[in-house]
């Protein structure tokens, strides 16, 4: 039985034969035969093994399996895949940090004084003067995160790249730097052509190709816009 994917041998059936037990576990038999050699740790939790945190998708119970994973029994690739599922988490909170702030920037404008106006207060404005003070945040940082949370709400696939761990908070920003002078239409193929590979690349080859993709769907879009001209106009070619 899991909660937060710590395991608790103490909600295990003590009649459960090994197999079925390795099987709730996760342990290896090696594994299980050095907790067994360890009475003391018997009424306490079992440690996630490394391996089993690998490939785990980002979100709680991934941060609750890192909490438990005993590096100092870890191989050099154990610990890469650690520090992986650790980025991965990262890039999750992050993604969840961006949808929040996102959200108090709708919400502030249910505030006296804050509005589109010029007599009011900007509504990003005044959610970077919230976030700073519960952050602790300059002002310059706060409204770089209400910025960048306030691109991303058009940017949907780099937005689910970023909580699945896909990419960093680095590589979402380049995207919503290099997308944010294009419309939605042109954002949109511009995130289709260089998030396939993104995962794969560093930041800075990330930003080549956003710097490809930008220039690349130029002709795509002057294609379209001169197809819909020509459909207003009434004129079709045969």
């Amino acid at each position: 039985m899991e909660t937060a994917a710590r395991w608790s041998w103490s909600q295990a059936d003590p009649c459960a034969e090994e197999a079925e037990l390795l099987a709730l576990t996760g342990l290896t038999e090696e594994e299980y035969a050095a907790w067994l050699a360890a009475p003391a740790q018997r009424d306490g939790d079992v440690p996630a093994p490394a391996d089993a945190i690998a490939d785990a998708p980002p979100g709680p119970a991934l941060a609750g399996r890192l909490a438990t994973v005993d590096l100092q029994r870890c191989s050099p690739a154990q610990l890469v895949g650690v520090a992986a599922a650790a980025v991965r988490l990262a890039s999750w909170a992050a993604s969840v940090e961006s949808a929040a702030t996102a959200a108090l920037t709708e919400r502030v404008q249910q505030f006296r004084g804050v509005g589109p106006r010029p007599d009011q207060v900007a509504p990003e404005e005044m959610a970077a003067t919230e976030l700073g003070a519960g952050l602790s945040l300059s002002p310059a940082t706060a409204r770089l995160r209400v910025e960048l949370a306030r691109s991303l709400q058009r940017l949907p696939l780099t937005r689910a790249a970023l909580a699945a761990g896909e990419i960093d908070v680095t590589k979402a920003r380049a995207v919503a730097d290099y997308t944010d002078r294009l419309d939605e239409r042109a954002a949109a193929l511009v995130e289709a052509r260089v998030l396939p590979r993104a995962a794969e690349q560093t930041a800075a080859m990330l930003r080549a190709s956003l710097r490809r993709a930008v220039i690349a769907v130029e002709p795509i879009l002057a294609e379209e816009r001169a197809g819909a001209a020509a459909t207003e106009r009434g004129v079709w070619h045969e």
